[in-house]
């Protein structure tokens, strides 16, 4: 048994406790879970584009078609600016993407709904129906795209406290454990 794991139950806790109380930040406020997301994104994304300009540069006579990773790293700052001076266009376009995926989605579940029921599934209606409720939503968060943003930061946030009580538990289990063998 791994007992410095045993030893140590206590990060889990502090990790469960982290999540929890972000989980509830982002419900008390998923505009500026929005937002921050966005930020993060465009700090992200300066910073590699950074990286790639200063690799494209630097192994410019190593590298074949370096001008592409030059152009690469001066888009990624270029985007990661504008995100970062108008985070409210990151969930925006997020939400699009999002939307457009759920619509894509839903379509390839239909089609293979179709061939599972040219192949005799007796169940594949529920390809149909939902590859349908896909293209609704995905339409849904398309056409509300404020809408979807808020809906991807209620799942970030039911997804911070599922996984904080969970890391919670996972701590008190292992303390447990921890007892029952100094005992």
């Amino acid at each position: 048994m791994n007992t410095s794991l045993l030893k140590h139950w206590w990060m889990p806790l502090i990790k469960g406790i982290i999540l929890v109380i972000l989980s509830i930040l982002v419900f008390m406020n998923p505009e500026g879970a929005i937002l921050g997301l966005a930020l993060y994104i465009g700090i992200a994304l300066l910073f590699a584009g950074f990286v790639l300009v200063i690799s494209a540069i630097s192994y410019s006579s190593q590298i074949k078609g370096w001008g592409w990773r030059l152009a690469e790293g001066l888009l990624d700052i270029f985007v990661g600016f504008i995100l970062l001076y108008n985070p409210g266009l990151t969930a925006l376009v997020m939400s699009f993407m999002i939307g457009f995926w759920f619509v894509f989605y839903g379509i390839t579940s239909l089609t293979d709904s179709f061939s599972l029921k040219d192949l005799g599934v007796p169940n594949w209606w529920i390809g149909l129906v939902w590859g349908i409720l896909a293209i609704i939503f995905g339409f849904w968060i398309i056409f509300r795209p404020f809408a979807g943003a808020i809906t991807i930061v209620v799942l970030l946030g039911t997804f911070f406290m599922i996984a904080g009580i969970f890391n919670l538990v996972f701590a008190f289990i292992l303390k447990g454990l921890k007892k029952e063998i100094e005992v």
